[in-house]
């Protein structure tokens, strides 16, 4: 308890305590403790003495030890670290795996030429999730094309987990490429087939096909520019008669939704004739997406269309003018 106390104290004292730290390295019982304090010296990040005692314990036996080690090393820039790094990303530990792919992931910019991609990606096969989770964040980061292909062979892994692909999707959809859209465009295009499939094979197996697909469409909903907005919108305007094809509401509505984020003109006429399905408010969230498209002239245009129009396509037009109004 009393070397804690002086431990701490020796962690404010900043670069100055680390001749002290660097005897309680020595020592078995107070290695932990003096890594976890120089872990919380505040000091360059390129701070040389100190990276070489952290990297003195990256081999040490204590998985405990290794791990502090590596969660620290992850926060500087020094070039000495990236051997450390990537051998811990092999660790029979995998508390020690963990920490080193989120070290990895988050200082990438200070690793050159290091083929982080291929041993990131290696680890998406980890037995431990947590592992594979933070691996799944670490290769969105990177945005790679090794990085991309292997989040998309992750989504379309038959055992993967559904909580592993969600995340996949979600780290595509950080990319800031086009490739990154395309790729899970057409990973719509197959759960949206696989769920017809399982319509008539399975009824009444719900599969991860539309979870998934839902999915996709949320995180085509939130790209941003300089995203592809428009390569996303025109896509999924093409999906809309195979998505309110299925039966599943939170679908309709996510594409909805998505479309009025994306904000592309031509997605006003494409969402109109869909006010028509009678799925329980989904009309709600066609009209709010209609309002965000042509706040201005949206419901003139809605009201031109109903005159145009007769039977059911009329009485849902006039349903939606009442609920812009």
């Amino acid at each position: 308890e009393m070397q804690s106390v002086a431990a701490l104290a020796l962690a404010n004292r900043g670069q100055s305590a680390l001749p002290a730290l660097e005897k309680l390295l020595l020592q078995p019982e107070t290695r932990l403790l003096a890594v976890q304090v120089l872990a919380r010296i505040d000091v360059q990040s390129e701070a040389c003495e100190l990276v070489e005692l952290l990297l003195s314990v990256v081999d040490d036996g204590d998985a405990s030890v290794r791990a502090a080690a590596i969660d620290a090393l992850g926060g500087f820039a020094h070039p000495a670290i990236a051997p450390a790094l990537l051998a811990a990303l092999q660790d029979y530990d995998s508390g020690v795996r963990r920490l080193a792919v989120r070290a990895v992931g988050s200082r990438a910019a200070h690793l050159p030429g290091v083929a982080l991609d291929e041993a990131i990606a290696l680890l998406l096969q980890d037995l431990n999730p947590q592992v594979v989770e933070q691996a799944i964040v670490a290769l969105g980061r990177l945005d790679s094309g090794v990085a991309r292909q292997a989040l998309i062979a992750l989504l379309v892994e038959e055992h993967c987990p559904l909580v592993l692909q969600l995340q996949a999707v979600r780290a595509l959809g950080w990319s800031k490429s086009s490739e990154a859209v395309e790729l899970l465009l057409s990973q719509l295009d197959r759960c949206l087939a696989e769920s017809d499939q399982l319509k008539t094979s399975q009824p009444d197996f719900p599969g991860v096909a539309l979870p998934l697909a839902r999915e996709i469409i949320v995180v085509l909903g939130r790209l941003r520019a300089p995203q592809p907005l428009a390569q996303a919108a025109q896509a999924l305007e093409l999906c809309l008669p195979s998505i309110f094809a299925q039966t599943d509401a939170a679908l309709k509505r996510a594409v909805a939704l998505a479309l009025g984020q994306l904000g592309l003109a031509s997605s006003f006429e494409a969402l109109c004739p869909f006010l028509q399905d009678p799925s329980p408010g989904l009309s709600f969230h066609i009209v709010a997406a209609l309002r965000r498209l042509d706040p201005a002239g949206g419901l003139a245009r809605l009201q031109r269309l109903a005159e145009a129009q007769s039977g059911l396509a009329e009485e849902s037009l006039l349903q939606a003018i009442a609920e812009w109004s």
